[in-house]
């Protein structure tokens, strides 16, 4: 079975614990800008040019109103019930966003300071950068995490990831910079929760100096290792995937968590079906033979 510990506990990976180089500021290394980074529906880098598009998805109505939806029952009551409160929310939206979208994000924005809508024309890391820049303080060090806009967090995930980027920069090449993973998460669909590990997954977050060109953004979650150390962070599930009919990438996978809707990550599923305990059983036990088939 997955390894969740009850104590809410952090075990970090010890893979990290070899000598490297420090930032030019040690004295800085307690003081931080946190950035969370969401893209809405401005299109990716890979997407099609506008002019090949008859309609953009991330701009249709029915599409906006059921996203919107997800956004605010989800994403945003999570990081709204963060309890460190030091970090601002870029949510990148498309330039050609409806105004009636608009203004209900504004709306949202005026009542949650920490939430920043950006409009532009494409997500990427040059957009991105630019837009961190004049909104954080000088010398201060940089984290940047990922977040989807369906997605929950853990209400300590923030501070975590603080607490983790305090321990570790001192040992670390910040130029280079630094990813921090929290490998337990779950996911959700119709009210049922599932538990998994997942090493490498998208709520990737980045530690570097200021000066440094790169965030979160800047390699894909699955290959992380690659660009720079990884520290993982094994304990309590700290984030909550929610499938559904509008899923690009994400499916159902983990095993079956009986005590899923009692978490902390109970509160933003939608109603579902009620589950017997027969089915429960029958559930977990075909979840772990699907989860141990294929790892």
């Amino acid at each position: 079975m997955l390894p969740v510990f009850r104590n809410g506990g952090i075990r970090t990976s010890k893979s990290l614990a070899r000598p490297c180089r420090r930032w030019h500021d040690a004295s800085r290394v307690n003081s931080f800008g946190h950035f969370i980074l969401t893209r809405f529906n401005v299109p990716l880098r890979f997407d099609l040019p506008p002019g090949r598009q008859a309609v953009r998805a991330g701009l249709d109505p029915g599409w906006l109103a059921r996203r919107f939806e997800l956004f605010e029952r989800v994403c945003l009551a999570s990081v709204a019930r963060q309890t460190e409160p030091d970090f601002q929310w870029l949510v990148f939206l498309d330039e050609a966003t409806p105004a009636a979208f608009r203004d209900r994000l504004a709306a949202l924005a005026a009542a949650h300071p920490f939430l920043r809508p950006v409009y532009c024309d494409r997500f990427e890391e040059g957009a991105v950068l630019p837009e961190i820049r004049r909104r954080e303080t000088p010398g201060r060090l940089r984290i940047t995490t990922r977040l989807d806009n369906d997605d929950a967090i853990h209400p300590r995930l923030i501070a975590q990831i603080r607490g983790l980027a305090e321990r570790h920069a001192p040992r670390q090449d910040l130029r280079r910079g630094f990813f921090i993973s929290f490998p337990i998460g779950c996911c959700e669909r119709d009210g049922d929760f599932y538990l998994q590990r997942y090493r490498y997954n998208p709520f990737a977050s980045y530690v570097s100096a200021p000066e440094t060109d790169r965030t979160v953004l800047g390699a894909d979650h699955r290959y992380v290792a690659d660009v720079a150390p990884v520290v993982f962070a094994w304990g309590r599930p700290t984030w909550c995937q929610v499938i559904h009919g509008e899923n690009v990438a994400n499916r159902l996978r983990g095993v079956y968590w009986p005590g899923g809707a009692r978490s902390v990550f109970g509160p933003f599923a939608a109603p579902g079906p009620h589950r017997s305990w027969t089915w429960k059983t029958s559930e977990f036990l075909r979840s772990i033979h699907a989860y141990a088939c294929h790892r």
